[in-house]
């Protein structure tokens, strides 16, 4: 396992969304897309943050329950996040996932959105290793 990377298992077309986009719609495609959560990208696919489905849960109360205004994805999101390469293996991005409690990790490759891992592809790799454990990757 220890020659597995990101780039073997990642959702290379993961949810995005864009900061002013409103949190509603957002919700939408991290619902479409079946994902835990969604990065936000600036107009050049650069990360700026990560919107999970407990920030749009927490603003869909807000809005639809206690009729606030309008949430913006910029207003709810987690900026700063911590993202992997598309090198990373896949037993460094294990530790982050167990360390640090993530769902997902944004893959970044030339300082651009490549996709997102989750803790689904983990769990996929390790039964992949578990059946076939002479594969060693999922690409030629």
């Amino acid at each position: 396992m220890e020659n597995l990377v990101a780039r073997d298992f990642m959702n290379s077309q993961p949810a995005k969304v864009t900061a002013d986009m409103s949190l509603i719609s957002a919700l939408r495609v991290i619902l479409k897309k079946q994902q835990s959560a969604a990065a936000v990208v600036d107009d050049s696919n650069r990360l700026i943050g990560i919107l999970s489905e407990a920030d749009c849960i927490k603003g869909a109360i807000s809005e639809g329950f206690y009729e606030q205004d309008p949430s913006k994805v910029s207003d709810k999101m987690t900026p700063q996040v911590q993202s992997i390469s598309t090198e990373t293996s896949l037993i460094s991005a294990v530790d982050l996932f167990l360390n640090h409690n993530r769902r997902v990790l944004p893959v970044i490759e030339g300082g651009k959105l490549a996709g997102m891992l989750s803790r689904e592809h983990i769990l996929q790799a390790l039964v992949d290793q578990i059946d076939c454990p002479t594969h060693h990757s999922h690409t030629a």
